[in-house]
C-alpha cells in the first residue's frame, strides 16, 4: 500500500509539525493542502472511471428535508421546490445537485463531480484565474451537498427588512446594493444563525451547480445561459427593461426553476476568488448587454468596492 506523506512545506506554512503519515485504500486518491488560516486540509477522491460512486450518494435530492423553522410552500424537486421562513416569509429554493451529471470540479484539475464549478468555455476559468477558497465552511458544503443531495439558494435577491433591519428575500422589494465584498458576506452569514443550517455567500460551485441545473432540466437553453441571457433578466436590451434597478420578481420571465433574477437587474458577489486576490461577480445588471455578461459571466472586483448594480444573494446547506 501506497504512503502518502506530508512534506516539510506543508507543515511548515500548517500548524503541525511533526510527521503525518496517510494510508489511504487503494481505491482512493489523497489531496494534501493548507487553508488560508494555516489549517491543515486533506481530502480523498475515489479512484474510479466509471462514476459509479456517485450513485451511492446524493440519496436525497428529491425529497429535501425541510429546514427548521421553514415549511414547504410548492414545486416538486425538479422545478424548484420552495420553502418559506415563517417568521418573516423569507423564500429558498432547493438545488437538487445530486441530478446533475459529473462534469463539475471542485479543484480545478479533475471534472467528475455533480456539484462542482464549471468552466462553460472561459478561458480565464480554464487556465485556473478562479477558485473557491478553501475554507472550512466551503469543506463543509462539500459534504453536506454529497449527504442532502442539494443546497439551497435565495428565491430572490437580498433586500433589507425595513422593521427589523435584516436581510430578507422576499418579492417585490428594491434589491440591496452598494454593499462591498466584506458587508455581502457579513449579511449572508446573518440570514439564518442556527445548529441546523448554515447560511453564506455562495460559492462558485453553487452558482455554477443551478446553471448546469438549468440547462439540464431544459428550463434554458446552453445558449441561454451561457452566450445571451437577455430573455429572462433585467439588461438594458431587453424590451422590458427601464434601464434602472427594479424591485425583485418583478417579472416571471425573469423566474428560471423558481429562481427569480439570477441574472440581469443587480450583479452578485460570490467568494469565488480570481488569481487569488480579487472577489468574483456572476452575472450581469440592468445597465449591461445580456449577450456579453450572460447568467454565468464572471467578472472581478476588489473587496471594497461598491456598485449601484451589485448585489447579492444568500446560499444554505444542512449541517
Amino acid at each position: 500500500m501506497k504512503k502518502n506523506r506530508i512534506n516539510s512545506d506543508v507543515l511548515r506554512k500548517s500548524k503541525y509539525d511533526t510527521e503525518i503519515v496517510i494510508e489511504p485504500k487503494e481505491d482512493v486518491q489523497v489531496e494534501v493542502k493548507t487553508g488560508e488560516h494555516g489549517e491543515l486540509i486533506i481530502r480523498t477522491f475515489p479512484i474510479e472511471t466509471n462514476y459509479e460512486y456517485h450513485r451511492k450518494d446524493f440519496a436525497l435530492y428529491k425529497n429535501p428535508p425541510t429546514p427548521p423553522g421553514y415549511k414547504y410552500k410548492c414545486a416538486e424537486w425538479n422545478e424548484g421546490i420552495v420553502f418559506e421562513r415563517e417568521y418573516d416569509k423569507s423564500e429558498i429554493v432547493w438545488v437538487p445537485a445530486g441530478a446533475l451529471k459529473p462534469n463539475g470540479t471542485l479543484d480545478g484539475v479533475n471534472f467528475r463531480e455533480k456539484f462542482g464549478a464549471r468552466p462553460f468555455g472561459e478561458i480565464e476559468f480554464e487556465r485556473g484565474k478562479y477558485k473557491d477558497p478553501d475554507t472550512h465552511e466551503f469543506i463543509s458544503l462539500i459534504r453536506s451537498v454529497k449527504k442532502y443531495g442539494g443546497f439551497f439558494i435565495s428565491r430572490y435577491e437580498i433586500s433589507i427588512n425595513a422593521k427589523t433591519g435584516l436581510p430578507q428575500s422576499v418579492k417585490g422589494k428594491k434589491p440591496l446594493v452598494n454593499v462591498d465584498f466584506d458587508k455581502a458576506k457579513e449579511l449572508a452569514s446573518s440570514f439564518e444563525k442556527n445548529q441546523y443550517i448554515n447560511s453564506h455567500l455562495p460559492y462558485g460551485a453553487e452558482i455554477d451547480s443551478i446553471a448546469e441545473w438549468f440547462i439540464e432540466s431544459g428550463s434554458k437553453t446552453y445558449e441561454e445561459v451561457v452566450r445571451n441571457s437577455t430573455s429572462w433578466g433585467n439588461y438594458r436590451q431587453n424590451a422590458h427593461s427601464t434601464g434602472e434597478l427594479v424591485q425583485t420578481g418583478s417579472r416571471e420571465e425573469y423566474c428560471v426553476n423558481n429562481i427569480y433574477d439570477f441574472t440581469g437587474n443587480a450583479t452578485t458577489w460570490t467568494q469565488e476568488k480570481y488569481d487569488g486576490v480579487y472577489h468574483t461577480m456572476r452575472g450581469g445588471n440592468y445597465s449591461n448587454p445580456g449577450t456579453y455578461f450572460s447568467a454565468i459571466r464572471r467578472t472581478f472586483e476588489k473587496s471594497g468596492n461598491r456598485s449601484e448594480a451589485n448585489g447579492f444573494r444568500v446560499a444554505l446547506y444542512l449541517k
